[in-house]
């Protein structure tokens, strides 16, 4: 019953993905080790507000579902996946490198792109990523602030795009 109520504190109840509280444990948990390095994406859907307004929540829901589904589908087995809120997204890749991350966030954008049926129509939401790593245990408790950072980045260069924050060593703000 203890584990049933943990499962349920730390799932996101329409996507089964990890939610906001999952998401931070299982983050934690990445960081206990030596080679702990990860890249932290956070993802925020374009275009789904309209779908709300035109179609509908329930409808804005199963889009949700099935963004869910894509993006995890787009990453690796031991990539976290999180539904943080409405229709924000992160994914935690450890052991990837830049190049890798970037590969890995173009797959998620082409997975999200795909329309959507909903009424016999196909409705089309995209997808904006924030990108920053983490090479040791310290530099986590910027990482969320830092994919924030470079997502909002995204978001203002247009939709359907990819930032990456800069490496900490660089980062003017350190």
């Amino acid at each position: 019953q203890a584990a049933d109520l943990h499962r349920q504190a730390s799932t996101d109840a329409l996507t089964g993905l990890a939610n906001r509280h999952g998401f931070q444990l299982r983050l934690q948990g990445l960081f206990q080790g030596p080679g702990s390095s990860l890249q932290l994406f956070i993802l925020d859907l374009d275009d789904f507000k309209p779908v709300n307004d035109r179609f509908g929540h329930e409808s804005g829901d199963r889009v949700l579902v099935r963004a869910a589904e894509r993006i995890s589908r787009a990453v690796r087995d031991i990539d976290v996946v999180a539904r943080l809120g409405g229709d924000e997204f992160a994914v935690i890749c450890p052991g990837v490198d830049r190049d890798q991350a970037a590969e890995i966030a173009r797959r998620i954008s082409r997975a999200v792109a795909r329309p959507v049926r909903i009424g016999g129509e196909p409705v089309k939401v995209g997808v904006s990523v924030g990108i920053a790593a983490a090479e040791r245990p310290d530099e986590r408790s910027r990482l969320l602030a830092r994919a924030d950072e470079a997502l909002y980045r995204a978001k203002a260069e247009g939709k359907h795009r990819i930032a990456v924050a800069p490496a900490l060593g660089d980062d003017p703000d350190r």
